[in-house]
C-alpha cells in the first residue's frame, strides 16, 4: 500500500467528497483521522471503514473554531505523534438567495471555509516543521 504508515487527517469526512477521500486514504493504507462537526455521520464512515480493515478513527471537530482547532490537533499530536497529510475538505454554504443573505450567515460561511482552513492548515503546519516534514521559512 502506498501510503502505510502515514497519519492522515482528512476534514469533512461525514459525507460527500470528504467521505470518498477518507476512504480512498483509508484502502492505501494511510491511518486516516476523519474529522467533522457531525459526530453521528462521521462515525459511520469510520465504522465502515474499519469493517473494510482501514486504520482509522474519528474526531468532531468544529472548524470554525479555533480553540477546538488547537485542543484537537494537540490530542492528534500526543497520540499520533505527527500528521503526514491533510486534506481540508470541510465547507458549507448557504442555500439563502443572495439578496436575502444575512452578516451571520456570511460570517458562518467564511467562519468554516476560509478561516477554518486557514488555521487548521496553520497548526498542523507547526507540527509538521517540528517533526522536520517541511522546510518553512517564517
Amino acid at each position: 500500500m502506498k501510503l502505510d504508515g502515514k497519519v492522515a487527517l482528512v476534514t469533512g469526512a461525514a459525507q460527500g467528497i470528504g467521505e470518498a477521500t477518507a476512504r480512498v486514504f483509508g484502502a492505501e493504507g494511510a491511518y486516516v483521522i476523519a474529522v467533522d462537526i457531525n459526530g453521528d455521520k462521521v462515525s459511520q464512515n469510520v465504522e465502515y471503514m474499519k469493517q473494510k480493515g482501514y486504520l482509522a478513527e474519528m474526531m468532531q471537530i468544529d472548524v470554525s473554531d479555533i480553540d477546538d482547532i488547537h485542543r484537537s490537533i494537540s490530542k492528534i499530536v500526543e497520540s499520533h505523534r505527527r500528521i503526514d497529510i491533510l486534506i481540508n475538505i470541510a465547507g458549507i454554504f448557504s442555500k439563502t438567495p443572495i439578496l436575502k443573505i444575512t452578516e451571520d450567515e456570511w460570517d458562518m460561511v467564511f467562519s468554516v471555509n476560509l478561516k477554518g482552513t486557514f488555521f487548521l492548515s496553520k497548526e498542523v503546519l507547526v507540527t509538521m516543521i517540528k517533526n522536520r516534514q517541511v522546510n518553512f521559512q517564517t
